[in-house]
């Protein structure tokens, strides 16, 4: 009995003895941690970049080869870095990589991108892995002559054929229209459709108004080479209409084929106050033809008239100007009207632009349209209706036509002759002519009412007269004035 005594005891002493440690080592641990909480300790939580995947990428000996690597960032990205596993190239911290393979470049290689985060607490970093097949310009084998027969004299080698070289391109007519301060990106896709390699070079005779990437490169057959066009890439370009072309020279070894895309740039002012439409019912003409032009103007500030001054143009694909007629007119509302330009007699065939610039203090809309001037037609067709004629009707009918024919020429002579006398300007391949016409009033009505504003605003906008920009700007300072009068 007194042993179980003693051993209760010293089991009783043994659970004082351990709690006493335990709440010791309790209040410890307890001390320390509230020192850390209180003045050190932090939570750092950080996500490594998310590098959007890249597809199995292809490039030629002698061609420049670029790519943008796209990834999403977290936390503050105050300290971002790129690297690569290649020599081929060095990546960019931008992340952009751009070289031009050699021979000695030639395979399938296995590129690994690493995007390093340090901006935080902790530094992290991704990985993209694809792959780089560089391939030398594949350049067609010659055909080989075919053999002769077998016994009889046989002739010479058969000619070699020429490859048929061709490309097709998916614009041929860029027409831009743009606020000064705007930047407008557009896409070309020049693809081979010929039965050769070609290599490629663009011309472009608007660098300061439109910028092309790339400008060289190897098309392959049955390949496509996506061209980016930026249209105002320096956000400078004066407001004026400009026009030009874009010249594609494909080429091999022997032959060469040339396209061309038609470009027209419409640059205006910020605010515009007054818009225009222009519309060339005929667009084919010879030289000393008479073109006729559609003209509406639209007054887009409130219900106020003013004094217009009008720019009418007319440029070739060169952005030469060859025509310029300057006009001053007051305008109220709305006014449709016609104008005729007189076409040199001697003005080149080709493709022109009809260009109409509406001015008003800072305000400068514009407008355009394209037109071709072609080879006149002469007296030669007439030759061969004169074969089945008989000497008869030759003699009823010729002679009078004859007389008729004499009389023209003379006619013609004598009023040439007489402009040349006016004018001995008239017959150089260029005409510029510059005249200020006094104000007229283009349109008489006296409409004041702004819903009926509102509502030619409205109709111009519904036949595609007026841009939606311009539509929208008019339509809520006309409201405005609306509510404002009740």
């Amino acid at each position: 009995m007194e042993n179980k005594k003693r051993l209760i005891l010293a089991l009783a002493l043994l659970l004082i003895f351990l709690s006493v440690v335990n709440f010791y080592t309790a209040f410890t641990i307890t001390g320390k941690a509230t020192a850390v909480t209180t003045g050190k300790a932090s939570i750092c939580i950080v996500k490594a970049p998310d590098i959007t995947s890249i597809a199995a990428q292809s490039a030629t000996v002698g061609t420049a080869y670029t790519l943008q690597v796209d990834a999403v960032f977290y936390g503050t990205n105050t300290s971002i870095t790129y690297s690569d596993n290649t020599d081929l190239f060095d990546i960019n911290q931008s992340g952009y990589i751009s070289f031009t393979p050699t021979s000695g470049n030639v395979g399938t290689h296995t590129i690994t991108i690493t995007i390093t985060d340090a901006s935080d607490c902790l530094t992290v970093d991704s990985t993209a892995t694809f792959l780089l097949t560089v391939s030398e310009v594949v350049v067609p084998p010659p055909e080989t002559p075919g053999g002769g027969g077998g016994g009889g004299g046989g002739g010479g080698a058969p000619a070699k054929k020429q490859p048929w070289i061709s490309f097709k391109l998916s614009d041929e007519l860029l027409k831009v229209n743009l606020k000064e301060s705007q930047m407008l990106e557009k896409t070309i896709i020049v693809t081979n459709n010929g039965d050769a390699n070609l290599i490629i070079e663009i011309k472009n005779l608007l660098p300061a108004a439109i910028s092309l990437f790339p400008v060289k490169f190897n098309l392959l057959k049955e390949q496509e080479q996506e061209i980016t066009a930026v249209f105002n890439p320096y956000l400078d370009t004066k407001p004026d209409v400009y026009s030009g072309l874009i010249t594609f020279i494909g080429s091999n070894d022997s032959q060469t084929v040339t396209k061309t895309a038609t470009v027209i740039l419409e640059i205006e002012s910020e605010e515009v106050l007054f818009d225009a439409s222009l519309d060339l019912p005929q667009k084919t003409f010879s030289p000393g033809d008479e073109l006729q032009a559609a003209i509406t103007i639209y007054n887009l500030q409130n219900v106020f008239s003013a004094e217009v001054t009008l720019i009418h143009s007319i440029l070739d694909m060169n952005n030469k100007v060859v025509y310029q007629e300057e006009e001053m007119t007051t305008l109220k509302d709305k006014a449709s009207f016609a104008k005729t330009i007189p076409l040199a007699e001697d003005l080149p065939p080709g493709q022109y632009l009809y260009s109409l610039k509406v001015l008003y203090k800072e305000s400068f809309a514009t407008a355009s349209d394209l037109f071709t001037v072609e080879e006149p037609v002469g007296l030669l067709p007439l030759v061969g209706l004169a074969a089945p004629i008989t000497k008869k009707s030759v003699y009823f009918l010729g002679i009078p036509l004859l007389f008729v024919l004499i009389g023209s020429i003379v006619l013609a002579l004598y009023f040439t002759h007489r402009k040349i006398k006016k004018s001995k300007t008239i017959l150089k391949p260029i005409i510029q002519r510059k005249t200020i016409i006094k104000p007229r009033t283009i349109i008489r009505q006296d409409n004041s009412n702004l819903r009926s504003k509102l509502l030619l605003l409205k109709e111009g906008y519904s036949k595609g007269f007026i841009k939606e920009s311009t539509y929208r700007q008019a339509k809520e300072k006309i409201e405005n004035l609306i509510r404002v009068r009740g």
